[in-house]
């Protein structure tokens, strides 16, 4: 439907712009020539790159903070996807995927989020978060067409972005719409999977100068997205695949050179037919003991409302938002099966959950030249947060049926509703949850320059949040446990607090600058949202506190022979207060939040960059090693401790990338090629099972071929991603069933084998 609503603006728009399209032609012959002559000049140094992480644009080298930018273009033209392919170039960040879930989860410097806990890393777009602070729905994972840059943000960014980014955030910012310049951007690709099937890619977008003080650019994209693990009990092949489908509108407004104003509109859908796990650890990329298929729906909406107006001295931005996001799966559980998935008790997971968010920042940015020495941004904002949701477990067919099931409730005089499914079948856990937070913060930085040499920022955020829900339970299980047909927990969380920041810069001339910062980053809590059953020794409190992190981080930056090289070091120690925590016993019978006592962590991340003297040929390198472990004992869930020292789930000590690109131009042709290596090393799934997970490399090769003076050719990549096939946990789940004592059940997530893509692009 995008694609043909598209048609019909393009076609209307081209029949009524000769002239523009004219004056496009007459200019385009100076235009191919000055890219070309650019692309030769910055192939020579290492570019500039500028970033708003700060809500300022400033220079990345700048910043005293660990920062990593990625250009969209770049990102594209290397075939990369998502999230997932980015963390990975990106030492000192992981990402793990959630069990039967939606969403990713992204881990900085060891502080992990498990399944079911509040996100440690923001995910924004713009400046707009789409982070659910309690109970997470999904999360976008955009593709990076059409995107300006994906940031990366290490280290607590709870002054300028609050709760929703406790050690970090990854940030999308979007291609503005032009005012100008009529432009149509295409591309088209598939991949094809070892092990698996092939799928196509495709999407464009337009944008629409109308008059001289509107524009508009429209994005529309279709995705499939092969998949490569088996059912073979279903007899069904490549059941991960993705089928997801976006758009998004642009609508700017200049009235004058001192407004800017852009309303944007983005919606996304995902359907995901089954869930992507195997049932071994020996690298088979199949399952046989799921008893259905586990379908998901993801879909979100956003609309963002951003004004700018400009002052003499500084910028007024007012950011107006409006997120809703919804999910809905059906999982088939194996918990009280034998592996078989055939056994009578199995189970039926059927979650789904909706949140909605309104939100609004009003802040001021000083516009001040170069030769000032202040600089500062100030400002308010608050947010309303509407998270609803249920799910279930309940016997299934195959186990006993409707008339049996109710005479079983007759006879135990448990005849109530509430323990029965819409279907007459017998629950044996519903939770239905319904929580509402609000925040108000008032948030700042100012810096000051001190000389020539040094530079001291001083930052801060005042919050008040409030947590108020409720947690329905009811089932067999629960009133076996509880005494009660139906089980409510209400919980009421009010907090406020201050989140400073301060960082000292110094300048060693124009090419060493070295920094040293603390912040702390926050997390909230609330109700909650998991059960303990008779079969778990610890209890559940009715309650999540919220946690905190204070990080202390010292960078050094240099850049050498005529910004040819450069050499980066910094170094970081992290105490975590009260992180949350996903428990879930041998059994998956019940499952809770719960805060361990505290986290520390610390290590050392490095990163080189050089371009060489063979024109074309450059080479960069980064590594981490972070050591994150629990600083005092934790009860698990079957009353047994993890001492002080246990390494914390999800958190890899050592991740290295390495990158070499070589760029020749032939005549008008810019013909380019690169090989990355990525590794991590092993980590723990969690504080229980402590199985172990990642320990793997990749390989990836890209090829391109491009021609600024044919505009009428598209541009052509081939990239190989996992060239050599590794087999990699991405992440592990374990079950002991209750009716199979001494047995294991795997759901065991690989990265994706080997896969080819081919691509092809274009701008005119």
């Amino acid at each position: 439907m995008y694609y043909r609503v598209m048609g019909a603006v393009l076609v209307t728009v081209l029949a009524n712009t000769p002239l523009l399209a004219q004056e496009q032609a007459e200019g385009s012959a100076f235009d191919k020539k000055d890219n070309i002559n650019n692309k030769r000049k910055s192939r020579n140094v290492l570019e500039e790159v500028i970033v708003t992480a700060t809500k300022r644009e400033e220079s990345l080298r700048e910043i005293p903070a660990s920062i990593t930018a990625f250009q969209g273009e770049n990102l594209e033209r290397s075939g990369i996807h998502g999230v997932g392919d980015i963390v990975k170039l990106v030492p000192g960040v992981n990402m793990t995927h959630q069990e039967g879930g939606t969403s990713e989860r992204v881990t900085v410097r060891g502080i992990s989020a498990q399944n079911a806990t509040n996100l440690t890393t923001g995910v924004l777009i713009g400046d707009v978060s789409f982070v659910d602070n309690y109970i997470p729905q999904v999360l976008p994972d955009p593709l990076p067409f059409d995107m300006r840059s994906v940031e990366i943000l290490k280290g607590p960014q709870g002054t300028l972005f609050g709760a929703g980014s406790l050690n970090g955030a990854i940030r999308y910012v979007l291609e503005p719409a032009e005012f100008e310049v009529f432009t149509i951007k295409y591309f088209a690709e598939y991949s094809e999977v070892k092990f698996g099937s092939g799928a196509p890619i495709y999407g464009g977008v337009v944008n629409i100068p109308m008059g001289e003080n509107f524009a508009l650019r429209l994005l529309a994209f279709e995705r499939e997205s092969p998949g490569w693990i088996d059912d073979t009990q279903a007899n069904k092949e490549d059941i991960n695949s993705v089928e997801q489908d976006g758009m998004r509108a642009i609508l700017a407004w200049r009235p004058n050179e001192r407004w800017d104003i852009a309303l944007t509109y983005m919606e996304q859908d995902t359907f995901k037919p089954d869930v992507g796990v195997s049932d071994s650890l020996d690298g088979r990329l199949s399952h046989s003991n799921r008893p259905r298929p586990s379908p998901s729906q993801a879909d979100y909406t956003l609309a963002d409302l951003k004004v700018n107006y400009e002052f003499e001295n500084f910028d007024f931005i007012s950011d107006t938002a409006h997120v809703y996001k919804h999910t809905a799966a059906k999982t088939e559980q194996t918990a009280n099966n034998d592996g078989s998935g055939q056994t009578p008790l199995s189970q039926t997971v059927k979650p789904n959950g909706e949140s909605e968010t309104v939100s609004q920042e009003f802040r001021l940015v000083s516009n001040t030249d170069k030769d000032s020495p202040w600089k500062w941004v100030a400002g308010i904002s608050a947010y309303k947060q509407h998270l609803t949701g249920s799910s279930q477990i309940r016997l299934g067919e195959e186990s006993m049926s409707s008339a049996e099931v109710s005479a079983l409730l007759a006879q135990l005089n448990l005849g109530s509703d509430a323990l029965l499914s819409s279907d007459g079948r017998a629950l044996l856990i519903a939770l239905a949850h319904d929580v509402e937070l609000e925040e108000v913060a008032l948030f700042g930085e100012v810096t000051r320059y001190l000389g020539d040499d040094f530079e001291l920022t001083l930052g801060g955020r005042y919050y008040q949040t409030s947590s108020v829900g409720t947690q329905t339970e009811s089932g067999l299980i629960i009133t076996a446990a509880t005494n009660e047909v139906e089980h409510v927990i209400v919980g009421d969380l009010q907090e406020e607090g201050f989140n400073p920041k301060i960082s000292l810069v110094w300048h060693f001339g124009e090419n060493v600058l070295s920094y040293a910062s603390i912040s702390r980053g926050f997390r909230i809590g609330g109700v909650q949202t998991g059960v303990a059953t008779v079969l778990t020794e610890k209890k559940s409190p009715d309650s999540i506190k919220s946690d905190e992190l204070w990080s202390y981080e010292i960078g050094l930056r240099t850049q050498w022979l005529d910004n040819t090289l450069q050499f980066d070091v910094t170094a970081f120690y992290a105490d975590w207060k009260d992180p949350q925590l996903f428990v879930v016993d041998a059994a998956a019978a019940s499952f809770f939040l719960d805060n361990a006592s505290g986290v520390e962590t610390e290590g050392v991340e490095a990163a080189l960059q050089y371009v060489f003297p063979i024109d074309g040929l450059s080479f960069s390198l980064s590594a981490a090693y972070t050591d994150a472990k629990t600083s005092e004992p934790y009860e698990n869930s079957d009353g047994s401790i993890a001492p002080p020292g246990t390494d914390w789930p999800a958190a890899p000590k050592f991740q290295t990338a390495t990158i070499l690109s070589y760029q020749q131009f032939v005549g008008d042709w810019d013909l380019s090629t690169s090989i990355s290596h990525t590794y991590i090393s092993e980590a723990i799934n969690d504080l229980e099972q402590r199985a172990p997970i990642f320990d793997y490399a990749e390989v990836g090769l890209q090829f391109g071929v491009e021609n600024e003076s044919m505009k009428w050719l598209p541009d052509v990549s081939l990239s190989v991603s996992n060239l050599l096939d590794e087999r990699g946990l991405a992440n592990l789940f374990l079950i002991s069933p209750v009716a199979s004592p001494g047995t294991t059940v795997y759901d065991a997530q690989y990265i994706r084998p080997r896969t080819v893509t081919l691509r092809l692009s274009g701008k005119f």
